[in-house]
């Protein structure tokens, strides 16, 4: 893997393909630069396509804002224009990555040919949470009061484990979930204390208003589960409006990550 530096923050990252636009691929939290291995192989004939890994972001010794991670992805955008001479980008991302994307969007001035979004986290994503266990572990966290305690108890370390079950945290497949090790779930535990300070700590009326003010067609294609096991079908479907997306689609699936379970579906429709 190649690695960007800015300031403090290391980005490694992985490119497919030796010509053509850019295809900037973002997966979501608790994901890996290899969830996007079938798609990536598929464009890489065509297109170039840069992925980076950014579990830097949640994993770095300082928490990063959200506003920061956009912050750099934007130079890491533009050093890949200024070293490749590239003019055209084209957004992919799922999930949390989805919603960077619509970061990147909304602070650069980079000329984007399609952008495409897949169960994408809406703003203030504690208000559309669908499963119960996560909304009351985010719920406690966010107010400061008595999470602690709750992690230690039967019911805490079951919203634990749904949270791990819903992005596979850890490498967990949803059939591991039952004999999840006492590593695995501090490492969940860590994950989920760095998520919801990316979470406080953002002004995340301020992305909402960004959105207020682009134009239609914003978002070429607009992909989101029909059961999602984390947000509601119809929270996709008021944000994919927000978002004057041009297409929404739904795909047939009950879980949050498209990415991995259809990807071969999905192929078909970016091309």
């Amino acid at each position: 893997m190649k690695v960007f530096t800015f300031e403090d923050i290391e980005i490694r990252y992985k490119v497919e393909g030796e010509s053509g636009p850019v295809y900037l691929l973002l997966h979501g939290f608790g994901g890996s630069p290899h969830d996007w291995f079938e798609i990536a192989g598929a464009l890489g004939k065509n297109y170039r396509v840069v992925i980076p890994n950014i579990k830097t972001f949640f994993t770095h010794r300082e928490p990063i804002s959200f506003s920061r991670q956009v912050h750099c992805l934007n130079q890491f955008v533009k050093s890949i224009y200024e070293r490749k001479g590239v003019h055209e980008l084209s957004l992919i991302g799922q999930s949390y990555g989805a919603t960077l994307s619509l970061g990147i969007r909304l602070t650069s001035e980079f000329n984007v040919s399609s952008h495409i979004v897949l169960n994408p986290m809406p703003f203030r994503p504690l208000f559309h949470i669908r499963d119960t266990h996560v909304r009351i572990l985010l719920a406690f966290g966010y107010r400061n009061k008595g999470v602690n305690f709750y992690l230690n108890t039967s019911e805490g370390r079951e919203s634990i484990e749904a949270l791990a079950k819903v992005f596979r945290l850890g490498g967990l497949g949803v059939h591991e979930i039952k004999h999840m090790s006492e590593r695995k779930l501090a490492l969940v535990e860590r994950a989920f204390e760095r998520f919801l300070w990316i979470y406080k700590n953002e002004d995340w009326k301020f992305w909402e208003e960004k959105l207020l003010n682009v134009k239609n067609g914003f978002i070429t294609k607009y992909f989101y589960s029909s059961k999602d096991s984390l947000f509601h079908s119809a929270d996709y479907q008021k944000f994919a409006l927000y978002c004057k997306a041009k297409d929404i689609i739904e795909i047939p699936h009950d879980g949050h990550l498209l990415l991995q379970d259809k990807g071969s579906e999905l192929l078909k429709f970016m091309h």
